[in-house]
């Protein structure tokens, strides 16, 4: 299974303080880069984080609040003066719209090509965005005051092999094998064999990150048997028609089938003491769910992961 990271680079809202900065998360599956949210002050949180932003494949922004893309035209001008030089991917509902009235101001030439992706925010399905060898990234809408998506990466099922089992069936290490685990069956000295003679399934890890939004169906949806939720809880019990308490992402973690959620995105009314309180009541409340307070500069450690 290939290595997965997951660092909460900013766990503030609108306002940041001094403990919590801007949106942003940066997630590494094997050699690809992802960043979920790009706020302001993002490049400063991936220095602390020993982290490097030129490794930045893909940039997928939630919605078009400052709070959630302001540290972008930085970024991107610190990757023009790196001299960076392969493609950086943007995905974002109406991208295309906010990505071009920002270029003229911040960036009018990069030495690489900067490819935008709009998320379809008048559908209410959701739909795969991002095709990899080994995950996948799909997107779905969600209630907020301007249109917004949230985001999962979903990991393919790996066969894994065991080699006495494969030498049981007169197979060695090598094209065959290769041609097996692609093709899940092979006819091969008269006899069909299939995977599953000779390997066990193991089943992808799926991380999901609301961005703001309203409690709603859709991030149950997509959240359905997460191993990580990642979810704003910009209150931690009041209502909102535009975001959700910590109460509110806590239930959409418990009946979507979630395994761990990360509660995120607070309101600066909070301290520390109030955060941890409200992560130690949930944790008691809801059985059998893993509830943590996000803090800045957190890697996540994920259910299943060795």
């Amino acid at each position: 299974m290939e290595p997965l990271q997951v660092i909460i680079l900013g766990s503030g809202s609108s306002i940041p303080t001094a403990e919590r900065n801007h949106a942003a998360i940066w997630i590494r599956h094997g050699g690809q880069v992802l960043l979920w949210d790009c706020g302001e002050g993002t490049q400063q949180q991936i220095r602390r984080a020993g982290l490097t932003p030129t490794k930045i494949d893909h940039i997928f922004i939630t919605h078009w609040h400052t709070d959630h893309f302001a540290g972008l035209p930085g970024l991107l001008q610190t990757l023009k003066l790196e001299q960076r030089s392969r493609p950086l991917f943007i995905y974002g509902p109406e991208a295309h719209h906010y990505v071009s009235l920002l270029q003229p101001i911040f960036w009018k030439e990069t030495p690489f090509n900067i490819e935008v992706q709009n998320i379809d925010h008048l559908n209410s399905q959701e739909s795969t965005i991002l095709q990899q060898e080994n995950f996948i990234v799909s997107a779905i809408p969600v209630k907020h005051s301007i249109p917004a998506a949230a985001y999962a990466l979903q990991e393919k099922n790996r066969w894994n092999i065991e080699l006495s089992l494969a030498h049981r069936q007169g197979l060695e290490a090598g094209p065959l094998l290769k041609k097996l685990k692609q093709k899940e069956s092979i006819h091969y000295q008269g006899k069909e064999i299939n995977i599953s003679d000779i390997a066990h399934l193991t089943p992808g890890r799926k991380i999901v990150y609301s961005g703001d939004t309203a409690p709603c169906p859709a991030v149950e949806k997509i959240a359905a048997g997460a191993h990580l939720l990642i979810h704003e809880a910009t209150f931690l019990k009041e209502s909102s028609e535009q975001h959700s308490s910590a109460e509110e992402a806590a239930l959409t973690a418990f009946k979507a089938g979630v395994q761990k959620l990360i509660l995120t995105h607070y309101s600066r009314r909070y301290d520390q003491q109030d955060i941890e309180n409200m992560e130690q009541t949930l944790a008691h409340k809801y059985d059998g769910l893993t509830i943590s307070a996000a803090r800045d500069i957190q890697e996540i450690s994920l259910p299943g992961s060795t």
